[in-house]
């Protein structure tokens, strides 16, 4: 019993420093409408504005710097295009889902997303966060993305202020951290 007493001790020395270097150095946000269904991260609108008004949901996670190219579904940290404090009266650094490449063709018909005319299949959206807007087909601009939150009733995304310039993107969201209820690592 002693030995695995002094092997708890020692791991919880090693490691402490460690999870404190690493807090101090990855992005920590909080996000209003952060969830976790079925082990999957849906998480919707994050800026500095909301950080205080979302105590009653404070969901943290980590991002990490996009390797490659950005795939469709990923969770992405991003600054937001001068349009978005205009049409929704917040700016600077949000978090959404990734949902149009460049070159994609996009629409939206009763609430559901088809790009390139098909339906995209959203297994991550729950039907009351779901809309039930119609509308018209855009073409996504070279080195430009489409982002949408979640909670598609609440959320102001690409749909009123555009896509995201590829340099604006941050990083994509590989854990949550807190609370511990909804620790998950993508």
């Amino acid at each position: 019993m002693m030995i695995w007493r002094r092997a708890l001790i020692t791991s919880l020395v090693i490691a402490a420093p460690a999870a404190a270097l690493i807090t101090f150095t990855v992005d920590r946000m909080r996000a209003r409408d952060l969830r976790i269904t079925l082990e999957r991260v849906v998480v919707s609108q994050v800026n500095d504005s909301v950080r205080e008004r979302c105590e009653s949901d404070p969901n943290w996670f980590l991002t990490g710097p996009l390797t490659g190219r950005p795939k469709r579904g990923e969770i992405v940290v991003f600054k937001t295009p001068p349009a978005a404090q205009a049409r929704c009266g917040a700016g600077g650094t949000f978090v959404k889902r990734l949902i149009g490449l460049p070159g994609d063709k996009w629409e939206e018909r009763n609430g559901f997303v088809y790009i390139n005319g098909k339906r995209l299949d959203e297994p991550y959206i729950q039907p009351q966060r779901r809309d039930a807007f119609t509308r018209q087909e855009i073409t996504i601009p070279k080195d430009r993305y489409f982002m949408m939150g979640d909670n598609r009733s609440s959320s102001c995304d690409s749909r009123e202020w555009g896509s995201v310039p590829k340099e604006n993107l941050i990083g994509k969201v590989f854990a949550v951290y807190w609370p511990p209820g909804r620790i998950s690592i993508r």
